[in-house]
């Protein structure tokens, strides 16, 4: 049987999802079908922290929201510029007056520490100026499945006006 692993990808796999220690009978199918197993969970994982993450914004409940993230994660936002989680998510709820999160789309990346959600964000500044916009956050996962870096996509273009107004 051939597999169409190359050295780097059988390595990643050997050094990420084979325990240390661990000695492994059987064919290769069975031990590379169970490591596969491991990364289909991992990524599973992802999925329900990003439907955790979006929960946690909807209710503006700041602690929980910060305990998907890693001590010093770090978010990139087109409004917020780059700042630390526990300072961007202050300043989010700070801002806002409402807020509801359709989530569209969950993805896993080629790299199983990543992944993004892709939602709408019916967002009421704390002015009470309707905000709306489509988004994907695109999520990098620590090795103990924590968020350290979070990058926000979308055009801001039309929401940019209503914020810089809210913060002068």
């Amino acid at each position: 049987m051939r597999f169409g692993l190359s050295l780097k990808a059988l390595s990643h796999i050997l050094l990420h999802y084979v325990p240390q220690n661990i000695a492994y009978a059987g064919t290769l199918s069975e031990i590379f079908g169970s490591v596969l197993s491991l990364k289909k969970d991992h990524n599973m994982n992802h999925k329900e922290t990003l439907k955790k993450y979006l929960q946690f914004i909807e209710a503006a409940d700041y602690e929980n929201l910060l305990s998907l993230f890693s001590e010093n994660a770090i978010v990139h936002s087109p409004l917020y510029g780059k700042v630390a989680a526990v300072q961007f998510y202050k300043d989010l709820f700070k801002d806002t007056s409402e807020s509801k999160l359709t989530l569209l789309n969950l993805f896993t990346g080629e790299d199983e520490n990543t992944a993004a959600v892709h939602f709408q964000f019916d967002w009421n500044l704390s002015d009470g100026t309707a905000a709306p916009f489509e988004v994907v956050d695109v999520c990098k996962f620590s090795t103990d499945g924590k968020i350290e870096e979070l990058k926000i996509i979308y055009d801001s273009a039309k929401t940019r006006p209503a914020f810089e107004k809210l913060s002068s």
